[in-house]
């Protein structure tokens, strides 16, 4: 099941294959620019993803309970476009955000500024496709399930906007 996009699933994904990196210092590394995409399953038209600008990089250490902690930091810009109306928006998804990934694989992701996300569950009662900019925190248990959406600030539900 897909969970966040953007930010969140490269951070995961970034977090779950770097190697262990123990009591030794933080590793570094920028973060791969996700492809440009065509989702149709999100609003009721298909949805361009065009990453226009992207300096993500992350910051992992583990921590002395055994939970590794990825840091998110950067600029990150990305251009919706409703493709059967040609509407787009143009949007800073640059906000920091701090994964922690315990040892039975459960996580909690808490971050701030302006973030995008999708593939949200249903039961969160979120909008399938939503910006949000404030102070956030998504849990997740040991199955990688989203089991909560906590947040702070605004959030304006993409599918709406575009139509």
């Amino acid at each position: 099941m897909r969970r966040i996009l953007t930010i969140l699933v490269t951070a995961i994904g970034f977090a779950i294959l770097a190697p262990p990196v123990g009591a030794g210092p933080p590793s570094r590394a920028l973060l791969p620019v996700p492809e440009d995409s065509i989702r149709d399953d999100l609003c009721a038209f298909p949805v361009e993803f065009q990453f226009l600008q992207w300096g993500a990089k992350s910051t992992t250490h583990e921590d002395g309970t055994g939970t590794l902690v990825t840091i998110t930091t950067g600029v990150a810009k990305v251009r919706l476009t409703n493709l059967d109306s040609g509407e787009s928006l143009d949007l800073n998804i640059s906000g920091t955000g701090m994964l922690r990934v315990r040892p039975d694989s459960s996580f909690v992701f808490t971050g701030n500024g302006p973030w995008l996300f999708s593939d949200v569950p249903p039961g969160l009662g979120l909008p399938p496709l939503f910006w949000t900019s404030g102070h956030f925190q998504v849990n997740a248990d040991t199955q990688g399930n989203l089991v909560s959406f906590e947040r702070v600030g605004s959030l304006v539900d993409l599918c709406e906007a575009l139509a």
